[in-house]
């Protein structure tokens, strides 16, 4: 499994903090040698942002305007992830 992420703003709010994140990723199941499985499907999880709200007290998830693949654009930091 491959995903890709990367912080495009971060913009502190009165009440905390407002982050939009995008992450885009897929998965490529292998089967192990000397099996009889047949292997798994390729699946892709389509780029995606999101809006994170982070209070004090609770943290929100909103979807927000999806941006340019998180492998394709690296904004304020970016995140890889492998297993």
């Amino acid at each position: 499994m491959t995903l890709d992420c990367r912080v495009d703003d971060v913009t502190r709010r009165e009440w905390g903090y407002e982050a939009v994140v995008t992450c885009t990723g897929h998965s490529n199941t292998e089967v192990p040698e000397n099996t009889t499985a047949t292997s798994a499907p390729h699946a892709d999880w389509f780029t995606q942002s999101f809006r994170y709200r982070v209070g004090q007290n609770a943290t929100k998830r909103d979807a927000a305007e999806t941006r340019d693949a998180a492998q394709d654009r690296r904004g304020l930091s970016g995140a890889s992830a492998s297993s």
